[in-house]
C-alpha cells in the first residue's frame, strides 16, 4: 500500500537533508578560508560587529575507551551498561 502522506513527508525530507548537506560543506569551505586568513595574518581572534571569531590551539584530555577495556574488561564489564534507544534514519 502506498501512503501518499507519508511520501510526501519523506521527499520533503529528503529534499531537506540535501539542502542542509550543501549547506554544511559551503560553511566548513567558508570556515577554512576565515580560518587561513587568520593563520596568514597570525591573528587568533577576530571581531565583526558582536560576532567574534577564535582560532586557537588547546589541550583536551580524553578518555581512551578501548585501551581501558582491552587493560581492564573485568572492571570495564562491570560499569557498562545497556539503555534502550530510539534512532531515525533517512538513506
Amino acid at each position: 500500500m502506498v501512503d501518499k502522506t507519508l511520501n510526501n513527508y519523506l521527499n520533503e525530507a529528503i529534499r531537506l537533508k540535501a539542502e542542509i548537506e550543501a549547506l554544511k560543506a559551503d560553511f566548513e569551505a567558508c570556515k577554512g578560508k576565515i580560518t587561513n586568513e587568520l593563520i596568514s595574518r597570525g591573528i587568533e581572534e577576530y571581531e565583526h560587529g558582536e560576532t567574534k571569531v577564535r582560532y586557537s590551539k588547546y589541550k583536551k584530555r580524553m578518555f581512551d575507551k578501548k585501551a581501558f577495556e582491552k587493560a581492564f574488561p573485568e572492571i570495564a564489564e562491570r560499569y557498562t551498561t545497556t539503555k534502550e534507544q530510539t534512532r531515525f534514519t533517512i538513506s
